[in-house]
């Protein structure tokens, strides 16, 4: 252990913070305490004083346990919790518990017990305290109080006196006993007290409506009861209170019984509204559901039924309906109504197949109350009723995505096959029609692994057609071309000879167009349309005509302007997609760029869960089966290449770059593409869910309505511009704000956000939100560039943001020679398609040196990697890095930030190389500093970090070769020793060997400035957090333990192990699952890594010579420091090594290894190593990239 080593603190136990915010409804104060599960130092906001006339609905929320927001363990102690506002007297200190249906009673309350910045003061075990009424009325005298004490005790007092006088008054049986009542509480005739009275006796929301007659006499009964006791005896007072009560009531429910039956009416009549919708939960509460169960079931299902119509659009319809019919379903239940039950069960399918969000989990709740229904209706029995079930349960079958698709379609098969044995084309044709219908459907499903179900589909769809009366309803029968056209489609596709399939598809598909266009079906004829588009697209396959695909574009373009993104995400993912593929076969990347925009609000608005467009858009036949995996799907990033394209079709036009259409498009791109960088990395560290959790835990009410707002702008920021039925005419949408204000009525996002972010320990709420591009620019100094590298099947780019110095503010970059197929190649090696031949895209069995991941494996072998990693550099150099690097110098950027996206975040752009004027250059070489960053948000917020730090004493905190280390690391002890010679005395806490355990990172980390961990390091690229530090006794450190460490105040860590800086792109490239940036999580500004395992010797020397660059004078910059221990490197030779080695003492057991900090090597692997040092150590033995380039910097 070093000299000078703080010692580690003990554990604590909750605490509350003194510092509690005052608010509305009570007081809130941060409870913290080093959680003794998982370690996090939890700060969790908890309320510690409810004012329960202010917000009764907070009071189960307020009353629950505090946990740890990662473990969910609970606190050592809970914090006091002091319940105000209740009409039974003075306040009552409560006992926190989930479980109990009243709050437990601690002990009564004094107020003046309470200091009026928090509540340390009150200990559960203190003794018990009574309040009299002389006691109170000396505490609101004595002007000690708080505001907000002082009103609570107020109320508590005057309610219990109006309480005692009433109880009083009634109790009284004769005159006398009534005078006797009305002596002791004089206040009952006070004017001022009756006042308080009506102002207690109706809430404030029932004030502010409009109030009916009968509404106005309930009002006016607690008068009345008042004004009454002091001229006649208490007992008829009383009778003649309850008669007025009785008449009240029949007036309110022959009001209450004419509403429900107009609104239900209404309902009939296809009439439906939010306002309408809305009084049917009024009326049902007013029905009393606790007596009349039944009434306010068909209120509520009236309700769902209003919110399902194809009247209403908003995004939250469907999610309300969805709750009004499981209500429904409780209320129907609680009144023993099977029959009602089961209707709004067969309506909350429904309301379930229409729902945008978990359409998996939608779809198999659905099947299972259908199932339930099957059984229900049969028991009765109701045959027609359980086939009209059994019908629909076969289309939840067939849009079922999880099970074997064979299996899903087969039963769907035998359940229309059982529905028609209770149907008939003469009974009832329509109902007939649309379950075999439904059985064509099955058929063509089962088509692929028998193609005569095909004939049997094609015999299904003209038996439904012949069996529909000339005036049947011709929604089902556009549905039933509709489908007919598609089958003849999927036909065409599996069997390109049979052409008139083909020409049939597109016959069927105009007229159920044609249909649905003469009927103003506009959902269905925008399906319609899609399908149409769709066989014009087959007919072009291999020869394209320019006039099909224009009208396929207009077909596509025209159903989005009825399957918007809100409504059908789904449906206008799909539908935007295709419009997206149409446009690129016309080179109409302004038309591409709007679907594609119009693609990603669908994508936002259905939480980012519905299955889209991938990196690798292969047939099924030519897939490989972990392809699914690897082509991850990123909206984000597909959508900003789009725009990228659009902005270079209009420089190709004759626009110059700062032209204000070419810059709004790269701006939007670049918006885009942090917005999304932003989203996908708070959700890797957790950040939103903790956040989310804590903010719940305060005021579900407020978490709700921020994810509404946050819903509601980003579907007002996509659905800014509508659709164009000619998209080569508007070239721009609105650009993403997630921050804009949400249309409507309610508080704004920012001021939902403002409010949030006042609470205790809520102050960096989602503050992952992107930064804007004015923000972004005016944080770049002169020569200072954010470079963006995007990759997509059509090719790649760069968007380079400058400073606001230059004249354009983003400066697009052609990469047209690479794409994300290739690049995934070059990650994982060439498969084969089925006839043997290398089909260049999919992942396969790579021999070795052919991929990067290759050299990657488990058995790491060095010679080999080298190889791989030179192939890879020169290739990545060719294509991207030489044309990057002229244009940064032709706009004069000398410090580059690289964000690199999707699958490029795990190749290392500094090394890249290519041939130039008989001499091998890289990035570092028309470059004075290259660093990396997740987004430039992460880059804004770790820039800020350093400000704040600048003036912080600096303190090592570091641990090197733990011990169990196999094999040993002495160089990286040797380095951190020499490491600890740089920083001040007495400023370091250092560990070694069996010391260097996580339990001694916990207990210094709060000290630290500078992290270094120099151990080995693991990466599994099967995992998501698969990567690991290794520390004494076999302990590891993995991403999910680094994100929860309390970093934010260290200005560097710097992780001295193998592949601690590499990326892992497999599983989700877009959230930058890595050591380092999971030590960005926890806070830390910047933190240096490897992205690849190198040798004990060689890291050592880069390691210290780092350190020494970095401390070495003021003001260097890690980045700087980092760039010229690169080249320092690259220079180095053997003979500079040696001498370098001996004037540092603490090298000196360096000489001679060459171990790597990763895997353990095969004993022939070691010698191999050896003999190649050996044989490389007489001129420049670290010239090669993967000894020099394998360390990079994220952040600042």
């Amino acid at each position: 252990m070093a000299d000078e080593a703080i010692p580690e603190p003990e554990m604590q136990t909750a605490d509350v913070d003194r510092s509690a915010a005052e608010v509305g409804a009570g007081l809130i104060a941060p409870v913290t305490w080093l959680c003794p599960v998982c370690g996090l130092d939890a700060a969790v906001p908890a309320w510690v004083l409810l004012d329960m006339r202010q917000r009764p609905d907070l009071w189960p929320t307020a009353r629950a346990t505090v946990v740890c927001p990662e473990c969910s363990a609970p606190a050592p102690q809970q914090p006091a919790l002091v319940v105000t506002g209740i009409p039974t007297g003075v306040p009552l200190l409560v006992a926190r518990d989930e479980g109990a249906g009243e709050p437990q009673v601690v002990r009564v309350c004094a107020l003046n017990q309470l200091p009026p910045d928090g509540f340390d003061g009150l200990s559960q075990h203190a003794p018990m305290i009574h309040v009299s009424h002389a006691d109170a009325e000396f505490m609101l005298g004595s002007g000690e109080l708080p505001p907000l004490h002082t009103q609570a005790l107020e109320e508590a007092l005057l309610v219990r006196r109006l309480q005692a006088a009433l109880v009083a008054a009634i109790s009284a049986t004769s005159a006398d006993g009534l005078a006797a009542a009305v002596d002791a509480h004089p206040e009952l005739l006070s004017q001022a007290v009756l006042a308080e009275w009506q102002v207690h006796g109706v809430s404030e929301d029932v004030a502010d409506q409009p109030r009916t007659p009968a509404q106005i006499t309930m009002d006016q009964l607690p008068d009345t009861l008042l004004d009454d006791l002091p001229r006649m005896a208490a007992g008829e007072a009383w009778q003649r209170y309850v008669d007025r009560v009785a008449i009240a009531q029949r007036a309110f429910s022959d009001e209450l019984e004419a509403e429900i039956a107009a609104l239900e009416s209404a309902r009939e009549r296809g009439e439906a509204s939010r306002a309408m919708a809305d009084r049917c939960v009024q009326l049902a509460e007013w029905v009393i559901p606790e007596l009349f169960p039944g009434a306010a079931g068909a209120l509520w299902l009236t309700r769902a039924l209003m919110l399902i119509s194809p009247l209403m659009s908003a995004p939250g319809d469907i999610e309300d309906a969805v709750g009004a019919l499981e209500h429904a379903i409780e209320l129907y239940e609680a009144a023993d109504d099977p029959g009602a039950a089961a209707e709004a069960r067969s309506n909350l399918v429904i309301a379930l197949h229409t729902r945008p969000r978990e359409r998996e989990l939608n779809v198999e709740r659905g099947i299972t109350l259908l199932e339930e229904l099957v059984v229900f209706w049969e028991s009765l029995p109701d045959p027609a009723r359980a086939a009209l079930v059994r019908t629909n349960l076969a289309v939840a079958l067939l849009d079922r995505k999880t099970g074997d698709p064979l299996d899903n379609a087969r039963r769907a098969l035998e359940e229309c096959k059982t529905a028609l044995l209770y149907r008939s084309r003469e009974r009832n044709p329509v109902d007939y029609a649309f379950t075999l219908t439904n059985k064509a459907v099955a058929h063509s499903r089962l088509a692929e692994s028998d193609q005569s179900h095909l004939l049997a589909a094609e015999q299904a769809y003209g038996e439904a057609l012949d069996s529909l009366p000339p005036d049947a309803e011709a929604a089902l029968r556009g549905r039933i071309l509709f489908n007919y056209a598609d089958l003849m489609t999927i036909t065409a596709s599996r069997r390109p000879e049979v052409r008139e399939a083909l020409a049939r598809a597109e016959s069927y598909a105009r007229r159920a167009v044609h249909v649905h266009e003469e009927h103003n079906h506009t959902q269905e004829l925008a399906f319609a349309q899609r399908l149409l588009a769709r066989t014009l697209r087959y007919a072009t396959t291999g020869d394209p005509i320019p006039s099909r695909l224009r009208e396929a574009r207009d077909l596509l373009f025209g159903s989005l302007q009825v399957l918007t993104p809100d409504r059908y995400p789904a449906d206008c993912i799909a539908t935007a997609d295709e419009a997206v593929s149409v446009c690129q076969d016309l080179d109409d990347w302004q038309g591409a760029s709007l679907a594609s925009l119009t693609a990603l609000a669908a994508w936002l608005a259905s939480g980012g869960d519905t299955v889209g467009r991938e990196d690798l858009p292969l047939p099924d036949a030519e897939r490989d089966p972990i392809l699914g995996e690897l082509a991850h799907d990123s909206r984000f990033r597909f959508t900003a290449y789009t725009l990228f394209r659009a902005a270079r079709q209009l420089l190709a036009g004759g626009a110059v770059s700062t032209a204000p259409e070419v810059q709004a498009l790269l701006e939007q791109a670049v918006g885009i593409m942090e917005a999304g960088r932003a989203t996908t990395l708070r959700a890797a560290s957790g950040a939103e869910v903790r956040e989310l959790q804590i903010l719940r835990g305060i005021d579900p009410g407020l978490a709700e309505a921020y994810l509404s707002a946050v819903d509601k702008a980003r579907g007002a920021a996509h659905t800014e511009t509508p659709t164009p039925s000619a998209p080569e005419n508007d070239a721009h949408a609105g650009e993403i704000r997630l921050g804009a204000p949400a249309a409507g009525s309610g508080p704004s996002l920012e001021q939902l956000l403002e409010t949030i972010r006042s609470l205790p320990g809520l102050s960096d709420f989602a503050q992952g939100q992107p930064p804007s591009m004015a923000d972004l620019r005016a944080a770049l100094q002169p020569g200072q560039a954010v470079v963006y590298l995007i990759a997509h099947p059509a090719g790649c780019c760069a968007l380079v943001v400058t400073p606001p110095a230059s004249p354009a503010a983003v400066v697009p970059v052609d990469l047209p020679t690479t794409n994300s197929a290739r690049l995934l190649t070059l990650i994982l090696g060439v498969g084969q398609r089925a006839d043997g031949s290398p089909d260049g895209l999919t992942p396969g069995r790579p021999k070795a040196g052919e991929a990067l991941l290759a050299g990657l494996s488990s058995h790491f072998h060095f010679p080999r990697f080298r190889r791989v990693l030179c192939k890879v550099l020169a290739e990545i150099g060719r294509t991207v890095g030489q044309p990057l690097a002229h244009e940064l110098v032709a706009i004069g950027v000398t410090d580059a930030v690289v964000v690199p996206c999707g699958l490029l975040s795990i190749f290392a752009w500094h090394a890249a190389n290519w041939r130039a004027r008989g001499r091998t250059t890289s990035l570092p070489d028309v470059l004075d500093t290259l660093s990396y960053a997740p987004s430039a948000g992460a880059w804004l917020a770790a820039r800020k970090r350093v400000a704040r730090l600048t003036e912080q004493p600096l303190f090592l905190v570091g641990l090197a070769n733990p011990s169990d280390s196999q094999p040993p690391l002495p160089g990286a002890e040797a380095e951190l020793r020499h490491v600890v010679t740089r920083f001040p005395d007495q400023r370091s806490a250092v560990a070694y060997g069996h010391e260097a355990t996580g339990r001694f990172l916990l207990g210094q980390l709060s000290h630290a400035t500078h992290l270094h961990l120099g151990c080995h390091g693991t990466m599994s690229y099967d995992s998501i957090d698969g990567a690991s530090l290794i520390l004494a006794h076999a302990e590891q450190l993995d991403i999910a333990r680094i994100r929860r460490l309390a970093g934010d105040h260290l200005r560097l860590v710097v992780v001295a192990a193998c592949v601690s800086g590499a990326v892992n792109v497999i599983l989700q490239p877009e959230e930058s699952h890595a050591l380092t940036i999971g030590f960005m999580h926890a806070g830390a500004a910047g933190v240096l890594g490897a992205l690849w395992p190198i040798p004990d010797l060689p890291t050592a020397l880069f390691i210290t010579r780092f350190y020494e660059e970095l401390t070495g004078g003021p003001g260097v910059e890690p980045a700087l420091a980092l760039a010229r221990t690169q080249r320092w490197m690259r220079t180095l030779t053997s003979t500079d090594v040696r001498r370098y080695v001996t004037e540092r003492p603490a090298l000196s057991t360096l000489r001679g290894r060459g171990r790597l900090r990763g895997s353990v090597e095969a004993a022939a692997e070691r010698r191999a190593n050896l003999t190649r040092m050996r044989t490389v150590l007489r001129r420049r033995p670290f010239a090669a990239p993967e000894y020099w380039a394998a360390f990079v910097l994220n952040g600042c």
